[in-house]
């Protein structure tokens, strides 16, 4: 149902097909109608064409197109034009190296009713180099440096970020591990007031460092902890007057982690991980926000086809507590039927509870 008492239609299809040994080809049609009085008052279809190929034993390549367009437009003032989106990825790897290089781009007027798109009108260019060295040696099993840039283009061709990144994955033996990141990056930051009208851009230089050690020293029992730590671009304006700012800065953050996982029989596996964000006016200022986040993970397979998975999580930063339960029935590889709750429970008792159920499901015609 619609909040103005109609109600929505989405309808999915999808094919995909084996067109040679190693490539696919797939089509998708998504068609969303929204009804109101009997009346159309909203028609947006999506058409995408999606395939892979593996071209030798070192290339792959796979790639996206949709095109999106509209019958009947919620805002008859906007522009009903085609408009694109697509991605376009490469990737070539050996035994001591691996370069892959990927492009995404979404037309500004692009829409799709029926999902989400984060973002619209832009450019991406993202090119990555790992190498890989492997030996006998105990404190350095495995040894792969990375090395990658990222850019991104409005639509007015405007440059609105890039990263220039590297990482080091160390392996110690066989179950002892330590990876390495360090970013540093630059983007456009809006300065918008209150009701969401833009004042103007400031380009911001920040600097991140994230390491992390892992180890699963016993078979049933595996764990990580980390930290990040560094620069970010501070934009809520509730943040700004806590710092006694009126736009955008460059302030500070730290948040570690942990992780531990259990699986104490082949057919249940116990998952706890706690992460911690907290952000500053400077790297020795005053604390300008505090988000702890507490996920707890149960699985477990009755058999091959059926398996149940329940998650629960705590983030101290609104104080909600919402727990999902997930039951799905797989009788083959891609056919699958899923049936799931969710509830949302808020412990200061400032929002209402929230439930929701939903089921769900797949069939995969071989022939």
């Amino acid at each position: 149902p619609l909040e103005d008492g109609g109600y929505g239609m989405t309808e999915v299809a999808r094919v995909q097909a084996d067109v040679a040994k190693e490539a696919t080809l797939g089509m998708i049609l998504v068609q969303r109608d929204d009804v109101v009085d009997g009346n159309h008052t909203l028609s947006n279809t999506v058409f995408g064409l999606d395939g892979q190929a593996h071209l030798s034993k070192q290339l792959s390549v796979e790639g996206e197109a949709f095109v999106s367009g509209h019958g009947v437009k919620a805002d008859p003032n906007t522009q009903s034009d085609l408009s694109f989106a697509g991605k376009l990825k490469g990737v070539w790897k050996t035994d001591e190296y691996r370069i892959q290089a990927r492009y995404r781009g979404v037309g500004e007027a692009f829409d799709s009713e029926a999902g989400f798109i984060p973002r619209q009108g832009f450019h991406e260019g993202f090119v990555k180099l790992d190498g890989y060295y492997r030996s006998d040696n105990p404190w350095a099993r495995t040894v792969s440096p990375g090395l990658w840039v990222r850019y991104n283009i409005g639509s007015d061709n405007e440059l609105e970020d890039r990263v220039i990144g590297m990482n080091t994955y160390w392996q110690f033996g066989h179950r002892v591990w330590s990876f390495m990141k360090l970013e540093h990056n630059g983007e456009l930051v809006e300065h918008r007031d209150d009701d969401d009208v833009l004042l103007g851009t400031q380009w911001m230089e920040a600097t991140e460092f994230y390491w992390s050690v892992g180890s699963s020293t016993w078979r049933w029992v595996s764990m990580k902890t980390g930290i990040g730590l560094g620069q970010t671009p501070i934009r809520d304006s509730d943040l700004w007057a806590d710092a006694g700012r009126d736009e955008p800065f460059l302030g500070w953050y730290y948040s570690p982690n942990a992780e531990i996982e259990l699986r104490p029989t082949s057919y249940m596996r116990i998952e706890l991980d706690y992460a911690h964000s907290m952000f500053f006016d400077g790297p020795n200022g005053a604390l300008l926000g505090d988000q702890p986040r507490l996920r707890g993970e149960f699985q477990v397979f009755f058999s091959r086809d059926w398996n149940l998975r329940h998650i629960s999580q705590w983030t101290g930063s609104n104080q909600q507590v919402t727990n999902d339960t997930l039951l799905s029935y797989t009788p083959m590889p891609g056919t699958v039927v899923f049936a799931g709750y969710r509830q949302t429970d808020s412990l200061d008792n400032s929002e209402p509870v929230e439930r929701s159920v939903f089921f769900k499901g797949s069939l995969l015609f071989d022939f």
